[in-house]
């Protein structure tokens, strides 16, 4: 488990720097501030210092609700017709990702 959230965090931190890039190449400067795919690596940073203080079943469950929040955010911006085509092909490439790490967490189990 612990693996899965490293890797899965790491992603997260990769999405936001692939959304800065291109951002740059419309000739725009990314936002320095909080952003929502700071926001979302930062929750699974503290999602990983968690694992050590509850149970392997509560942290999934949190995965999940996390990954569904994630994802409810990206099919809102998805949504969106003014989106140039090569935005909307890098978020719904990170969208399936997300799906992907969703469907990990539902299928974990716990071993003990």
């Amino acid at each position: 488990m612990k693996d899965f959230l490293q890797k899965q965090a790491q992603k997260r931190y990769d999405f936001g720097h692939e959304i800065k890039t291109e951002i740059k190449n419309y000739g725009q400067e990314p936002d320095k501030g909080g952003s929502a795919s700071g926001t979302v690596h930062r929750a699974w940073m503290d999602l990983k210092a968690a694992v050590s203080s509850s149970s392997e079943e509560q942290v999934m469950e949190e995965v999940k609700r996390g990954e569904q929040a994630s994802l409810d955010e990206y099919n809102e911006v998805i949504s969106e017709t003014s989106l140039p085509p090569s935005v909307k092909t890098i978020l719904t490439n990170q969208k399936n990702q997300i799906v992907e790490a969703q469907q990990s967490a539902k299928n974990f189990k716990v071993i003990s």
